[in-house]
């Protein structure tokens, strides 16, 4: 158990690094043909290949929510984002003609619910249309 202690110390280092979550990956070959992979390649081999395995960047999703109270639609679309860990920029456009024009020059109509995902306008709950902008917006379910 002695000689066990040096390597759970490092194991829990790296666990615990947040340095640790990108690392290069190595397709090595030797002159016979053969292949490996490493995070270096041996002696007698070389690199056919390098891969990192740092994490892909979170696209920036940005998404305008345009409601007005008691709209049952509206409240579908709210628990549609919670579910996703998705944050709403809501605007009230009940008595605000502002948020009004805006509604229109950015859907072309007044309407609710509309949502504006990094600026493609969808008017309506449809659960498969947010799915799709969302996919088109590079928002992975897993990233959240």
């Amino acid at each position: 158990m002695k000689n066990f202690t040096p390597y759970l110390v490092i194991a829990g280092l790296l666990v615990l690094s947040p340095q640790v979550s990108a690392m290069k990956i190595f397709k090595c070959e030797d002159e016979h043909g053969r292949v490996s992979f490493a995070d270096k390649c041996p002696d007698g081999t070389t690199i056919v290949e390098e891969k990192s395995t740092k994490e892909k960047e979170k696209p920036e999703i940005n998404v305008a929510f345009y409601f007005v109270p008691k709209c049952r639609g509206c409240n579908e679309i709210r628990n549609y984002f919670s579910e996703k860990g998705l944050e709403l920029e809501e605007k009230n456009v009940r008595d605000n003609p502002e948020l009004q024009d805006e509604l229109v020059k950015v859907a072309g109509k007044l309407s609710v619910p509309t949502v504006v995902i990094n600026e493609k306008p969808l008017s309506g709950y449809d659960p498969e249309a947010l799915d799709k902008t969302l996919d088109e917006a590079g928002y992975e379910e897993s990233a959240r």
